[in-house]
């Protein structure tokens, strides 16, 4: 699990294949940011970088540890993500 300083801005990054491994793009791709202390959850926009590959911005507003989940719907019917921490210095 990755760990960051408390105001580091995060750039989460999902790839989606198809059952050959080539790269595709989903027709709609979702990103949802939970907060594990408290359950909320955020969705920032997944934006397309290149062939099959996404990524979402997100700012942590506290410290703790998170879960995210991109999913692809349509062409490509897929999930992926991690988790990090937040922390308030190393």
């Amino acid at each position: 699990m990755s760990a960051y300083q408390l105001g580091t801005q995060l750039k989460l990054t999902a790839t989606f294949k198809d059952e050959n491994g080539q790269l595709v793009d989903p027709t709609d791709v979702t990103c949802e940011v939970k907060r594990l202390k408290d359950g909320e959850v955020d969705t920032p926009a997944a934006a397309r970088q290149s062939l099959g590959v996404y990524r979402a911005t997100y700012l942590p507003t506290t410290t703790g540890q998170y879960q995210y989940k991109f999913t692809g719907t349509g062409a490509v019917i897929a999930a992926g993500g991690g988790r990090f921490s937040v922390n308030t210095s190393f």
